[in-house]
């Protein structure tokens, strides 16, 4: 875990001078007993608790949409986390949409493509992984739709010249997109897998097609679903740790799912959840003055805990 984290943290500071900054992590000592109280409702029996295996301990990432210097900030956060206590192996978990909105996709991609290779760090794919993989096969509605969603600022942070090409055109969105970004990044977003699970924990980026095996998820639910997820009080077979769903004021908490997507671009703060054996916990960075991001607005999920639900906002039918 050290080596991994460091990797990460040392590349990121080649590309960019690491301003001085509070590191706020917020060590959330009641996040545990909600989880087990949430467990005990009619979906799950009172005796089910969620357990990572032994000697392991997980850190799973949400949505970082470009935001370069707040992944910075919780990478080491998250290694400041990992020395107390140290366990056997640590593993990191990154559930997606790494580019757009943010004006630092390229440097990202290029930090995550480099750190691939450790065993102990999973890269899932995102929609906007997926759109942007669309835009180059030829797609016109995907260069139409990643116009819409921050794509203008992916392109910029790979050099385009925004004033010189028309955005409203996906021919040239198509050939900015070809010309400029890597076939190397292209191939590594290509292969990025869609789901990862340890011990009871299932990682996925938008959430599963309620009432369907795990085994069963389709491409597109595991990419994109939104409202038939959020709603389910089914038992998914797992408890499902997602982001694509953004929840502003921090993680939803549910009997059958947790939702890490933080709103980064927009609200400054990029939220890892940590879990160990039967323990979870929050490492949460939150620097308002940092967020970059572009696009319109996007449904907004906040979290009423009086009630235990979340409260949906739909501002407009663009994805996150």
């Amino acid at each position: 875990m050290q080596d991994a984290g460091v990797l990460i943290i040392k590349r990121i500071q080649l590309l960019y001078e690491l301003r001085f900054c509070r590191i706020d992590i917020a060590m959330n000592a009641a996040f545990n007993d909600t989880i087990r109280s949430l467990i005990s409702g009619i979906f799950w029996s009172k005796s089910k608790i969620f357990r990572i295996p032994d000697g392991n301990r997980v850190y799973v990432i949400g949505d970082i949409h470009g935001q370069r210097e707040l992944l910075s900030l919780l990478m080491t956060s998250i290694l400041h986390d990992a020395d107390r206590p140290h366990p056997i192996r640590c593993h990191l978990v990154f559930l997606g949409d790494y580019i757009d909105r943010g004006n630092n996709s390229a440097d990202i991609l290029k930090i995550f493509l480099e750190s691939g290779s450790a065993d102990n760090m999973i890269f899932l794919k995102g929609n906007h992984e997926q759109m942007l993989l669309d835009v180059c096969s030829g797609r016109i509605d995907a260069a139409m739709l990643w116009m819409k969603v921050g794509g203008q600022a992916t392109l910029a942070s790979f050099g385009v010249d925004l004033q010189k090409i028309d955005l409203t055109d996906p021919h040239e969105v198509i050939r900015c997109a070809r010309t400029y970004i890597d076939e190397s990044l292209r191939a590594w977003m290509e292969a990025l897998p869609l789901f990862h699970r340890i011990g009871d924990y299932y990682f996925v980026h938008a959430g599963v097609r309620p009432g369907r095996a795990l085994a069963r998820q389709k491409a597109q639910d595991q990419l994109w679903i939104r409202t038939e997820f959020s709603r389910s009080k089914r038992n998914h077979g797992a408890m499902i740790v997602h982001g694509h769903t953004i929840y502003p004021d921090g993680p939803f908490i549910a009997p059958n799912r947790i939702g890490i997507d933080t709103g980064a671009y927009r609200t400054g703060r990029l939220t890892a959840l940590a879990l160990e054996q039967d323990r979870q916990w929050i490492v949460d960075v939150h620097e308002p003055q940092l967020a970059s991001g572009v696009g319109p607005d996007t449904p907004v999920h906040s979290f009423d805990d009086r009630q235990g639900r979340s409260i949906i906002h739909e501002q407009r039918s663009t994805p996150p």
